[in-house]
């Protein structure tokens, strides 16, 4: 902000001291191209093109940042499709997880019932101490 306000000002300057100047800035001179020399006001000679290339120069400047701000709001989208894209795969882990969990409980108690359905038999063919004996 405290940029444009200088080139605000200075621009004001320039401009001022032009317009207080302009009668010298008018006056014809003999100016030479090389191969000939023509009449002009040497002022003009040298404010225009300056002129021309400050207003190239602020389309260059407003052209590259409309072109930065397309880039941001492009990465920025894509940046938000990424967050969303990671929290639809974190949330498909922790389903996953889920799922794990509860198939790991149930092989877990269907392996121990399995254990228990073994020592009821190893119990009744004789093969390991009755479970009220042991506790005496």
């Amino acid at each position: 902000m405290i940029r444009k306000i200088f080139v605000l000002i200075v621009a004001a300057v320039l401009g001022l001291f032009a317009w207080l100047n302009w009668n010298a800035l008018s006056a014809t001179t003999p100016i030479s191209l090389g191969w000939v020399t023509v009449q002009a006001p040497w002022g003009l000679v040298v404010l225009l093109p300056a002129l021309v290339l400050c207003v190239v120069f602020a389309v260059w400047a407003v052209s590259l940042q409309a072109h930065v701000l397309r880039d941001v709001r492009m990465n920025t989208r894509a940046l938000q499709q990424r967050e969303l894209a990671d929290r639809e795969a974190i949330a498909r882990l922790v389903e996953l997880r889920i799922d794990f969990l509860r198939a790991l409980e149930a092989s877990v108690n269907t392996t121990s019932a399995h254990i228990g359905e073994l020592e009821d038999r190893m119990e009744q063919a004789h093969l390991l101490p009755s479970s009220a004996s042991a506790s005496e």
